[in-house]
């Protein structure tokens, strides 16, 4: 049998009130509603819980046995609810990063105002190279991803990528060297000269 909250509910309003009309005005449900769950939860369990005279209404032995473990599965019930709200409301938990050298050193500050306005919700970061940051996102290893040029990866159809900003290069040399007289077309220039780069694999190269 599947036992439903309403269910619940009208046998614990009804054991707490000692009446079905009381139960039915705290429900906002007609008397008759309310009689019709405690009937359903009885036929389905099997059992009487409550002892019906034409003066009175009272629980049975079973009933007063199985009350308490009725509220606190109702209790763990509102719990569970408070716990989800709470954690789609950004109110606590847990934010998985993995994130690339370079989008790393942008972070700090980023982290540190997100701390502020969210102080329940822990911050972990796990640094790994640009090329398996995708990889980390589809195994859910990680929440997001934070890196550079991830638009140029083939992503699946179920994970997006959003530019968050440009990263600048910049040509660092003498200020008496060759190139430092070359405000145009810089870029073609430094192919003549020997340059100090990154990996073949790395995506910044």
């Amino acid at each position: 049998m599947n036992i439903s909250i309403r269910q619940l509910t009208a046998f614990i309003k009804v054991a707490d009130n000692g009446s079905f009309t009381r139960a039915s005005e705290q429900m906002y449900l007609t008397q008759s509603a309310v009689s019709g769950l405690i009937k359903e939860l009885e036929t389905g369990l099997g059992i009487v819980l409550f002892d019906r005279t034409t003066r009175q209404l009272s629980l049975s032995a079973v009933g007063r046995h199985l009350l308490p473990q009725a509220r606190r599965i109702l209790n763990e019930m509102q719990l569970f609810e408070n716990e989800a709200s709470s954690l789609t409301s950004l109110a606590q938990g847990q934010v998985r990063l993995a994130v690339s050298q370079f989008a790393a050193s942008s972070l700090p500050a980023v982290i540190a105002q997100f701390a502020k306005e969210y102080p329940n919700i822990g911050v972990s970061l796990l640094d790994c190279s640009a090329e398996n940051l995708l990889k980390h996102v589809q195994d859910i290893e990680v929440d997001l991803g934070v890196g550079t040029e991830l638009g140029f990866i083939e992503t699946e159809d179920d994970i997006g990528a959003d530019l968050l900003y440009k990263l600048p290069f910049c040509v660092v040399m003498p200020n008496d060297y060759a190139l430092a007289q070359k405000t145009k077309s810089l870029g073609r220039s430094c192919l003549i000269f020997h340059l100090s780069l990154y990996k073949a694999r790395f995506l910044s190269r």
